[in-house]
């Protein structure tokens, strides 16, 4: 069965760097009527000194990037949809608002763009 929901996008962002090789980055989801474990994500990040994003899966609230270069800076930012664990709708939400971490900082809701 296909649902048409369309999720709110996921809030509150926030990265972390936990060792010199991993950022790690949580959110929040508001999911209405569904259990968490119906939801799925997607995490896209790209560093500046790139034009691609790469998109990376998730089922949780979180999402570790195993290894990055601590002298780039990355924009961070994520998506729900619900999965075939309880409808599978074929809408993602909107993209949540952008991160950027670099240098051991991390910026809200400025998405920087490759000069």
């Amino acid at each position: 069965m296909q649902l048409a929901v369309r999720m709110d996008p996921p809030s509150n962002l926030h990265v972390v760097n936990t060792s010199s090789l991993e950022l790690f980055l949580t959110w929040e989801q508001s999911l209405g009527s569904f259990a968490a474990h119906c939801i799925d994500y997607q995490v896209q990040h790209r560093n500046l000194a790139s034009d691609q994003w790469t998109v990376k899966p998730a089922s949780s609230l979180s999402f570790t990037l195993p290894s990055y270069d601590p002298r780039q800076t990355y924009t961070f930012r994520v998506r729900s949809q619900i999965n075939g664990y309880c409808g599978n709708s074929k809408f993602w939400s909107d993209w949540s608002q952008a991160v950027t971490w670099g240098r051991n900082a991390t910026v809200t809701g400025i998405f920087l763009s490759k000069m």
